[in-house]
């Protein structure tokens, strides 16, 4: 009961900072060592929780982004690419339902029939969905997840 009261207390003197990292619908996930961007749709109406996906129970499905600049001495490239995404919160799967790739803000391909079921890998990118999914369950790991997203760049709020 003292652990809850004290997450309960910590929870309220940190809202402030946890509603000023969410200005827009997109949160930072991580990095990758590509320098890729992860991010997460937190919009709520977007996170739809599903009992059965093709025999796959307690799934939800949610849009995450991919982004990349690069920058050269003539020019700077900027790729993107949004996908809807299911996750099996039970067996620790996922499975890309459709995605759309833009460069520079046009799209060069798009694809909406789902991959296949696959297993997240240890400390990849993906694995950040499955921790943000979690979180809606463990309010210590939700402010955790708040707080690194604060102090890391979103491309999308500037």
């Amino acid at each position: 009961m003292k652990t809850i009261k004290s997450l309960l207390i910590i929870s309220i003197l940190l809202s402030p900072i946890i509603c000023v990292a969410q200005k827009n619908r997109w949160m930072y996930l991580g990095k990758s060592t590509q320098n890729e961007i992860s991010l997460v749709d937190t919009i709520r109406d977007d996170i739809v929780n599903k009992e059965d996906v093709d025999g796959h129970a307690e799934v939800i499905t949610l849009w995450s982004s991919m982004y990349k600049s690069i920058k050269t001495k003539k020019s700077k490239t900027i790729y993107n690419t949004i996908y809807h995404i299911a996750i099996d919160t039970t067996s620790k799967e996922f499975e890309i339902l459709s995605y759309i790739k833009y460069k520079n803000g046009r799209v060069i391909k798009e694809d909406d029939y789902p991959s296949g079921w696959m297993a997240f890998i240890p400390d990849s990118m993906a694995e950040n969905l499955l921790a943000f999914v979690k979180s809606f369950k463990d309010p210590l790991l939700y402010l955790t997840i708040r707080l690194r997203a604060k102090y890391n760049y979103n491309p999308y709020s500037h």
